[in-house]
């Protein structure tokens, strides 16, 4: 008995010795992987291309957008380079109290905004998407090398991966040679030989200078009369001072366009998110690119503001010598007047909109109070002074049969509070 069971003593020794040799094998196999991956990480986030080209820093952009506060950001800029250089985070907080931030990155297609868009509605609670809409008018595709700017930095996840997939899918389509899946999956695998190439800024980039100051906006302050692209004969014919609509002849539009502009309008419409359509100062824009967007827009009732109309320009006071940094590109004078377009367009979150009326017979005249309320961050002081307007415009129709001479005067804030400005509160002998 005692032998037998020094046997099986020592058998189980064995087995111990054993299962610890496989558990060593085991965690040294884990240990080597993730130090792999690690790596393999590291070396990929060297030798990534950082499109920090010239004016550009749009690497930076994407990466910063990720260390935003989560829901701290109610409208978001999407497109190509021309709207990174056309909206001015701060300016619109500076001005209107609105939180934005500018994901324009240069060369971004249409299926890359869409993408984006969906990649921040998981952080954020985006109340206005403004897109830049020139992709949407071209009647081909961007080349594939320039829609790896929008898809390099996205972080791993299910929109990336989608986003591999679907445009793996449209360029096997659209051309003949097909780009590799594999590459988009592991990017180290296309970017591994550029070791040659490493220069400051990758390495800049890759130890932690990677932070958009701007808030993705691409300062530029050349001017277009500077640059040798711009020709004083066009200038003189009128071929920089926009156009106005003449025709109802619309752009053929590129299928895979069209197709995530849609994308675009049904996300928009599931997640309740207003959309907003702009289309910067370009030499290069067309009336009939123009009615194709301006018919989409109408289709699904949303704002579109074309800053190639003569009249558009004519509000904002544009020159295109002094406030273009280039034929397409706005500098940041042209920034500071277009940008005072977003808020006339910003769809606030009201949660209170109330008109209140008070008779005073004395003086035959109706005193007319609006109050209005929001949860954002947006004064709505216009709203309310708009909402006893046409107030006092619905009585003035309804009783000018009476007496036409009637007279709407001492339309003013009564009192506000929140906001940036804090509390106001009228003093009851101001003059109106």
């Amino acid at each position: 008995m005692l032998y037998k069971f020094i046997l099986k003593y020592k058998n189980y020794l064995l087995m111990e010795k054993k299962m610890k040799q496989k558990i060593g094998r085991i965690v040294k196999i884990i240990c080597f992987c993730l130090v792999a991956v690690l790596m393999v990480n590291a070396l990929e986030g060297l030798f990534k291309p950082k499109w920090l080209e010239n004016r550009w820093a749009s690497s930076k952009t994407n990466k910063s957008f990720y260390e935003l506060e989560k829901n701290s950001t109610e409208v978001l800029f999407f497109g190509a380079s021309v709207i990174a250089a056309t909206a001015d985070p701060y300016q619109l907080y500076e001005d209107y109290g609105i939180s934005s931030y500018n994901l324009g990155v240069m060369s971004q297609p249409m299926i890359g905004t869409f993408f984006w868009f969906k990649e921040a509605l998981d952080t954020q609670d985006i109340k206005v998407a403004v897109v830049e809409i020139k992709s949407a008018g071209k009647s081909s595709e961007k080349a594939e090398e320039k829609a790896r700017k929008s898809y390099d930095y996205m972080r791993i996840g299910k929109n990336k991966l989608q986003y591999a997939i679907e445009y793996n899918s449209v360029q096997r389509d659209e051309d003949e040679v097909k780009p590799d899946l594999f590459s988009y999956l592991f990017p180290l695998s296309l970017y591994h030989s550029r070791w040659s190439e490493l220069n400051y800024d990758d390495y800049d980039f890759f130890l932690g200078n990677n932070k958009s100051y701007t808030r993705g906006f691409s300062v530029l302050s050349t001017q277009f009369k500077d640059m040798n692209t711009y020709i004083e004969e066009d200038a003189q014919k009128g071929l920089y001072d926009g156009f106005e609509v003449e025709s109802d002849k619309i752009e053929s539009p590129n299928e895979v366009n069209a197709k995530y502009v849609r994308r675009i309008i049904e996300l928009a419409k599931e997640r309740n998110v207003k959309l907003l359509f702009v289309k910067s100062p370009d030499t290069g824009w067309k009336e009939k690119q123009h009615n194709y967007i301006q018919k989409i827009a109408d289709e699904n009732d949303i704002p579109f503001i074309d800053m190639n109309l003569k009249s558009v320009r004519k509000e904002l006071d544009f020159n295109y010598k002094t406030d273009l940094a280039d034929a397409i590109h706005l500098n940041i004078k042209g920034a500071k007047k277009t940008s005072e377009l977003i808020p006339l367009c910003h769809l606030l979150s009201l949660t209170k909109a109330e008109i209140d009326f008070e008779l005073e017979d004395e003086t035959c005249s109706v005193r007319t109070i609006c109050t209005v309320r929001t949860t954002g961050k947006t004064g709505v002081e216009m709203e309310a002074l708009t909402g006893v307007q046409i107030a006092l415009l619905t009585i003035y129709d309804m009783c000018k049969a009476v007496d036409k001479g009637m007279e709407m005067n001492g339309i003013h804030l009564c009192q506000k509070s929140g906001g940036k400005s804090g509390i106001y509160i009228r003093k009851a002998k101001q003059e109106v």
